[in-house]
């Protein structure tokens, strides 16, 4: 072996292991309590569908595995670079609406109580009119059981919205 590959091992190692941290801190701290417009997903989704088609030129181009062959090779190549660039985006713009500041604003709302499953946490389902769709506000303090009304207080901009706190009233 290399005199230098041990450094490098481990730099790529801390790497990896430092990415598989902070997609768990994201998905647990930003991702449950940020919700994107419906205008920001279509666009989101729009510019992934764009954007795939030169980087699959590029890829096709100066790629350094198999070339595709056949159409349906193309089509893999393609829905797997949108994906891509779903997920990426998805991150991207959540982590931006996130940190960006905003208009707060606090108002209550009824909801239903809506349990944990395998990959969701319990809260409370209510309909955002910001937003125009209903939303999850997982763990939200008071009693969850006991009322039907939540008080959300929560920062909104142009991409979308994140709930700063919610409590339940009695």
């Amino acid at each position: 072996m290399m005199t230098s590959s041990y450094p490098k091992l481990f730099s790529i190692t801390l790497m990896v292991l430092g990415c598989i941290f902070g997609f768990f801190t994201w998905q647990y701290e930003i991702d449950r309590e940020t919700f994107l417009r419906p205008l920001t997903i279509r666009n989101m989704l729009l510019a992934s569908l764009l954007f795939a088609v030169p980087l699959l030129f590029a890829l096709i181009k100066w790629g350094k595995g198999a070339k595709p062959h056949t159409a349906k090779d193309y089509i893999k190549l393609y829905s797997g670079v949108v994906l891509l660039l779903c997920m990426f985006s998805y991150l991207l713009l959540t982590t931006l609406t996130w940190l960006l500041p905003g208009q707060v604003s606090t108002y209550s709302a009824p909801y239903e109580y809506d349990s944990a499953g395998r990959h969701s946490c319990s809260g409370a389902r209510l309909y955002d009119p910001d937003l125009e769709e209903k939303i999850k506000v997982c763990y939200p303090a008071g009693n969850v059981y006991g009322g039907n009304v939540i008080t959300i207080t929560k920062r909104s901009n142009a991409l979308g919205m994140t709930v700063i706190h919610a409590v339940t009233k009695r």
